[in-house]
């Protein structure tokens, strides 16, 4: 599963792979809660679990330090932190029902 930026349709970037089985792409703002539920819900109800979960959003606003702003801040703190807690918030119960909860890779 793969992010691309906002505007595209994610039915537009699924593909076959050459070895069998399917890759499905998704878009979801990892700030917002409810879409991180709703993306993890859908990839529960395409394959039935979870096995690993890469949290790998981020964001970085070029600028002078001292003079960023604190919406600027936020949009930042919200993606590469909260984002980071909400996908694991959503995907961690569903990867323990399976026996995988070892499996979570965070980079932003």
């Amino acid at each position: 599963m793969r992010g691309y930026e906002r505007g595209r349709r994610d039915r537009d970037h699924s593909e076959d792979l050459s070895g069998g089985g399917t890759a499905e792409a998704f878009t979801a703002d990892v700030s917002d809660p409810q879409q991180v539920n709703a993306f993890v819900d859908r990839c529960v109800d395409l394959y039935g679990k979870i096995d690993i979960l890469v949290n790998n959003a981020g964001v970085n606003i070029p600028g002078v330090f001292h003079e960023v702003p604190d919406s600027i801040i936020d949009k930042i703190l919200n993606v590469n932190v909260k984002g980071t807690m909400y996908g694991c918030r959503a995907a961690i119960p569903h990867m323990l029902k399976v026996g995988v909860g070892r499996s979570s890779i965070s980079q932003a």
